[in-house]
C-alpha cells in the first residue's frame, strides 16, 4: 500500500530502476567499508615472524593460529607456508588430509584459496576449554576477497606431540568475492 501511495500503480521498470540504485548504493558503500578495513589493518597489521615452522608444548592456541596465518600470508613458491600449516595438522585428521600434494590441492580450492597470500587478518578472542580452542579469523585476499574462517585447534595427548595445540578443524563461515 505504501509503495503504491508513493510510486503510484506498480510498474516495473520503477521498480527495477530502484532496484539497480540501491545495488549501486550498497556495492559503493561496500567498496568503502572494503577500502577503509585495508588502510586501518595494512598499519595495524601485526606478525610474529617468529620463524616457528613446528608444533611445540610452549605454544598457546592463539600464538598456533597466528603462525598458521603467517605461514599462509607468506606462502612461496615453494609452499614453505603450507608445509608449516601441514606440519599443525592434528594427527587425528591426517587420514583425512593425505599427502602433503594432496593437502596443497585441497588448500587451493576457492573457499580455502583465500587464506593463501592474504592480505591481512583480523583475530577474536581464542576460546579455550579443557583440550579444545577456537578462534574465529576475518581474512582479506590478494583480490578483494573476504572469508570468515574458525580454527579448531586440540590439545594432543599421547602422541608423538603430547602436549601440542594443532589444528583439528577449520571451518568456512563465510567467504565473498570468489569468482
Amino acid at each position: 500500500m505504501v509503495c503504491k501511495k508513493i510510486l503510484g500503480e506498480p510498474n516495473t521498470q520503477q521498480y527495477r530502476s530502484l532496484y539497480f540504485r540501491a545495488l549501486k548504493k550498497l556495492y559503493i558503500l561496500s567498496q568503502f567499508v572494503v577500502i577503509t578495513h585495508i588502510f586501518f589493518f595494512a598499519i595495524m597489521n601485526r606478525g610474529l615472524s617468529s620463524g616457528i615452522t613446528h608444533p611445540s608444548p610452549e605454544l598457546e592456541p592463539d600464538q598456533v593460529v597466528e603462525i598458521l596465518l603467517e605461514a599462509l600470508q607468506n606462502n612461496d613458491d615453494n609452499n614453505e607456508g603450507l608445509k608449516t600449516v601441514y606440519r599443525f595438522v592434528s594427527p587425528n585428521i591426517r587420514p583425512y588430509t593425505g599427502s602433503f600434494d594432496q593437502f596443497v590441492t585441497f588448500m587451493r580450492r576457492a573457499s580455502y584459496s583465500i587464506l593463501i597470500n592474504h592480505r591481512y587478518s583480523e583475530v577474536s578472542p581464542v576460546q579455550v576449554r579443557s583440550t579444545a580452542a577456537n578462534q574465529r579469523v576475518v581474512v582479506y585476499g590478494e583480490r578483494a576477497q573476504m572469508g570468515v574462517y574458525t580454527f579448531i585447534l586440540t590439545l594432543q595427548k599421547g602422541n608423538e606431540f603430547d602436549g601440542c595445540w594443532m589444528t583439528e578443524f577449520v571451518s568456512i563461515d563465510w567467504v565473498a568475492g570468489l569468482n
